[in-house]
């Protein structure tokens, strides 16, 4: 825990309607200055009390460390706030490299991409399986809300309590078509939110990575013409990204939110196919050079802050 002595906040990054950030540092034991963010409730939801701020930002505090999350460093009280403090990343949203990789043309099919996709792919599955684990839900989860950085590291953040679901759902709403077209219809017609609508939201995230086109091409709002338009994404599945193809992941658009799967049965499939690929590969590898006594192994390729609205 740290005092309010300790910190100094520099510039503001975001008064949202629900949370309010600042970039700022934070004076450790050892008197040097580390670059952090702070994250408080604004004063609005602090007087309504329609965010359980105190038991969000235990569970937090409760959260293993992962590539996948921002990092906690711990929190800090000043006279009337309590802070949540996170790493500061110098990073770029995943929307952000997608819009690149697609306006790039040929390479947006290169092998690097398709490998950064696979990373980006198995970060997030991870990242949400341990926020699902620890009770934590992220409504309005899009790309344009994962952090990636200029490591090529994707990282999750803006969970929130289950009980605080619906007060977020309902600010997401409001923000218009952008948001909207992204939710699952439980949310859309009976502002509902469970893990089984962060795994809707997370299916379109997948779909925007392998996809030329993007989730806003879903674009009528009754339910009908919506469903017909999600069952069509099976058939558009890109030809480049066969090798992730995953029956498992058009479940997760079932109008019937309890027929999707969890978010562990969605990691575990896409662990077997990549398996099962790797595994194939491998073998046709040993059969055409059985006479080699030697088979050399590749590595490994290597391939701003941002915040929104709330």
């Amino acid at each position: 825990m740290f005092q309010g002595k300790d910190m100094c906040l520099i510039m503001n990054m975001k008064l949202g309607q629900i949370y309010n950030r600042w970039m700022g540092t934070l004076t450790q034991s050892t008197k040097t200055s580390k670059c952090v963010v702070f994250s408080t409730l604004n004063d609005q939801m602090l007087i309504s009390r329609k965010i359980h701020w105190d038991k969000y930002v235990k569970r937090m505090l409760d959260l293993p460390k992962s590539k996948s999350l921002l990092d906690i460093l711990g929190i800090c009280i000043d006279d009337t706030h309590l802070y949540l403090v996170h790493e500061y990343v110098v990073c770029e949203t995943l929307e952000t490299r997608i819009e690149a990789r697609r306006d790039g043309g040929s390479y947006y099919v290169t092998s690097l991409w398709q490998s950064e996709v696979k990373s980006h792919l198995m970060n997030l599955l991870e990242g949400m399986e341990i926020i699902h684990s620890y009770g934590l839900l992220h409504p309005g989860l899009t790309a344009g809300k994962i952090l990636v950085t200029n490591r090529g590291i994707c990282k999750l953040y803006d969970f929130c309590l289950p009980q605080d679901a619906t007060s977020k759902l309902m600010i997401l709403k409001s923000q218009g078509k952008h948001f909207v077209r992204q939710l699952p219809p439980e949310s859309l017609l009976r502002n509902e939110y469970l893990q089984e609508s962060d795994v809707w939201s997370f299916a379109t995230v997948v779909w925007n990575l392998v996809s030329k086109e993007s989730v806003e091409a879903i674009e009528d709002n009754e339910m009908i013409s919506m469903e017909e338009s999600i069952a069509s994404l099976s058939e558009k599945w890109p030809a480049e990204f066969c090798h992730l193809r995953n029956p498992n992941l058009f479940r997760c658009w079932m109008f019937n939110s309890s027929l999707r799967p969890s978010m562990n049965s969605l990691r575990k499939s896409f662990m077997e196919i990549l398996s099962f690929k790797t595994t194939s590969s491998l073998s046709e590898t040993l059969s055409d050079s059985q006479s080699d006594l030697y088979l050399p192994m590749k590595g490994p390729s290597n391939s701003k802050v941002i915040e929104t609205d709330f």
